[in-house]
């Protein structure tokens, strides 16, 4: 029952960090923005080129391409199976992000189409690479599937619970 919880908590926490990211990204720029749980806007207006856009859009997967490689750096280091959340968590959400391209651009899609390389590129080379650093971490550790099973639901709970509390309640932590 802890790892249920604590993975839960790396989720939720995973996603906060990536939207803040987006948030600071803008507010460094000087935009005035606005933070949900599953979301950064700005406030007003609009941004005053696409390089801006293209920056606030890459500050979040950044981060989360960085968590992840930190959280697969800590685990080989220190063997603690309660940060492979961390890790599992940045390859689910990217994952999910790159699904609901297909309907509404995220993050990587947005990106990947500014630069001109087809909005599909980007997207999978991330997801393709923290999928493998997932697996790599996974199969060194001697993870089982039903391990990463639990993972998958508990990732899946999170996601779930996040996306609709920010539907429903549009809280704004920034």
């Amino acid at each position: 029952m802890h790892y249920a919880v604590a993975a839960v908590a790396a989720i939720v926490l995973s996603f906060v960090a990536h939207e803040f990211a987006h948030w600071l990204a803008g507010t460094l720029l000087g935009y005035e923005m606005k933070m949900t749980l599953n979301a950064v806007t700005l406030v007003s207006g609009k941004y005053q080129s696409t390089a801006h856009a293209m920056l606030v859009s890459a500050a979040g997967p950044l981060l989360t391409i960085l968590q992840a490689l930190g959280a697969a750096w800590l685990i080989v280091k220190t063997g603690n199976r309660y940060l492979y959340p961390f890790l599992f968590g940045a390859a689910f959400m990217r994952v999910m992000a790159f699904a609901v391209s297909f309907f509404n651009r995220n993050d990587e899609a947005r990106i990947s189409e500014w630069l001109g390389i087809g909005w599909f590129t980007l997207p999978a080379i991330v997801c393709a690479g923290l999928v493998y650093l997932t697996w790599r971490i996974s199969r060194t550790q001697k993870y089982s599937p039903g391990f990463n099973l639990l993972n998958f639901v508990y990732a899946s709970v999170a996601v779930t619970l996040l996306v609709f509390a920010d539907q429903a309640w549009k809280v704004r932590l920034l």
